[in-house]
């Protein structure tokens, strides 16, 4: 069950991957601690870090516009337990970590942190690591995009919150930069998160419902675009009092 769900979540992830281009997501250090495992040579292990240091950070797992600095930063810890060079068969466990900024300040915090003992795989000197648009044969590929997802996942919804924290904080001191920089950030999440959404339920169900939801989103972007525009012309041009406003200074001035 476990490896079924691997693979319809890693064959979304590359329905994803083939939306308009973006920058990668990911900016990930992988770590292979293999001083339990005796008899084997150590061009193995480096060999396995540098195939997944390549595959995680040359992935374009989602449509989410990121800059090169917004990539999110994870470790991909792996200890191997037992290695079985006639069979490639790595016994590890797995601790995969992601940061992210502390808004203003030069520190980090943890996004997500697991734990994962259960991390087997198997895989030969000079593997190549890579997507089949038909299945996910490979265990390791089906690992890496399962974990790769879930800190992006968690990602987009600390940028909702986020963005709906810089909006209420951008009503409070009546600043439209900071309004717009949370509606975008909101947006951007919420697009992503529903075509991603849509992938996984495609692989999972056959079900597909790229059209609608394509046909909402269009909508919402159209209505996103209007509403900037006019905001835009409101304060160039000025608006209306508010009624609320107008009646209490008359109330307390009645020759205004």
């Amino acid at each position: 069950m476990k490896r079924q769900l691997f693979t319809a979540v890693v064959l979304a992830l590359m329905l994803c991957a083939t939306l308009p281009s973006a920058a990668q997501e990911l900016q990930a250090k992988v770590t292979i601690n293999h001083s339990k495992v005796q008899g084997t040579d150590a061009s193995v292990f480096d060999n396995l870090q540098q195939q997944l240091e390549q595959f995680i950070n040359g992935t374009q797992w989602t449509s989410l516009q990121f800059q090169k600095n917004e990539r999110i930063v994870c470790n991909f810890n792996i200890t191997v337990t037992k290695h079985d060079p006639a069979t490639n068969l790595f016994t590890c466990t797995a601790t995969i970590q992601a940061n992210r900024p502390v808004y203003n300040s030069s520190y980090t915090t943890t996004l997500f942190n697991i734990q994962d003992r259960d991390f087997n795989f198997e895989f030969a000197q000079f593997d190549q690591l890579n997507f089949n648009e038909e299945t996910i044969e490979n265990q390791l590929v089906a690992l890496i995009g399962y974990y790769s997802l879930l800190i992006i996942a968690v990602a987009v919804v600390i940028k909702v919150f986020l963005g709906g924290y810089v909006i209420s904080r951008g009503k409070k001191v009546y600043s439209a930069s900071l309004i717009a920089s949370g509606t975008d950030a909101m947006n951007d999440a919420i697009l992503s998160g529903s075509v991603l959404a849509c992938a996984v339920i495609f692989k999972l169900t056959g079900l597909s419902l790229e059209p609608f939801v394509g046909l909402v989103i269009s909508v919402f972007i159209i209505k996103s675009g209007i509403e900037m525009m006019r905001e835009t012309l409101d304060h160039i041009l000025g608006v209306r009092a508010d009624k609320t406003l107008t009646d209490k200074i008359i109330v307390e001035d009645p020759t205004y």
